[in-house]
């Protein structure tokens, strides 16, 4: 009994003091300067359903109202409205650089084009099987490959780049950064890094985070362009090569779209042998994430989420 009114106590004692360091907090930076990390809806009301009355863009000034976890009451230039929480900071914003596109290959830009792009890998057992096929077909993708996979086989992202595919990164060890912090994420990268350049001689130009995750701790510490997708196709889950096909077919006009697929199922593999002269046959051209941009005239920038390339 004693023990369990010791653990109350303390319980009670821990939130208390996280309650009033949070109401420290929010006196100390009410009125202050804050910024938005990305573009995002300034809404009457504290709920994604709410009327929409402003929009905000990387960089932009406001100040704080009020804040909770969720929600921030926020004024931006003569509107007060609400805005997500994990989207606003109070530290400076780092300037956005563009990249560099590196393409040699030439294509019609008047013709449709679509990526295809494969997390989670290399994986012995399914990856060489879809750049057989890409090779086959003469055809590209762009492989976000998480590091700690990459230096157990560095052979399959070589052939991988050796094709003419694009190599970005899925971090190095595919952990959920939105639970972690800023040196956590610095790490990861600087990890991914180290060991992209050991196996290819270069470093990567582009990011996709585990899981698709942003809020602003990921946006403001990772320095690269980041990709999402438009289609995914949930082949993790499924696991099966007529269910991938068919969330491809589901979804219509692919011209400009991202597909979202993982090179770590023989699945998926399985799809791929069949996707490809199916949107050959179409008349899609299958293009890398960075060509996908120059054609579409959408300029990769670091500290930015990329899913629209239409």
């Amino acid at each position: 009994m004693k023990k369990g009114i010791f653990i109350y106590i303390v319980f009670l004692v821990t939130v208390c003091i996280s309650f009033i360091s949070y109401k420290s907090w929010q006196n100390e930076n009410i009125n202050k300067t804050f910024y938005a990390v990305d573009t995002v809806y300034l809404r009457e009301e504290p709920t994604v359903y709410s009327k929409i009355i402003g929009v905000l863009s990387y960089g932009d000034k406001l100040k704080l109202e009020t804040y909770t976890d969720e929600w921030s009451n926020v004024k931006y230039n003569d509107k007060i409205g609400y805005v997500p929480s994990d989207f606003i900071s109070n530290r400076k914003l780092p300037d956005k650089m563009e990249v560099p596109v590196v393409s040699t290959r030439k294509l019609d830009s008047s013709k449709p084009m679509v990526a295809l792009t494969f997390d989670d890998g290399p994986k012995p057992e399914s990856t060489p099987r879809i750049l057989e096929t890409l090779e086959k077909y003469n055809c590209v993708a762009t492989f976000f490959d998480v590091g700690s996979r990459m230096s157990q086989y560095p052979e399959i992202t070589q052939r991988e780049e050796a094709i003419g595919c694009e190599v970005g990164s899925h971090t190095y060890s595919h952990s959920q950064l939105s639970i972690t912090g800023k040196n956590y994420i610095l790490k990861e990268i600087q990890l991914s890094e180290d060991i992209y350049r050991k196996t290819l001689g270069h470093n990567f130009t582009l990011v996709r985070t585990p899981y698709g995750e942003k809020n602003n701790t990921i946006i403001l510490n990772i320095n690269y362009p980041m990709i999402y997708w438009d289609i995914d196709t949930r082949d993790w889950e499924n696991k099966n090569k007529d269910a991938i096909l068919e969330k491809i077919n589901q979804a219509g006009n692919l011209n400009g779209k991202i597909i979202l697929m993982h090179s770590s199922y023989p699945t998926t593999a399985d799809a791929v042998d069949e996707l490809i002269p199916n949107l050959l046959e179409q008349g899609y051209q299958l293009v890398t994430i960075s060509e996908l941009a120059k054609y579409k005239n959408v300029k990769l920038e670091t500290h930015t989420f990329y899913s629209i390339f239409q």
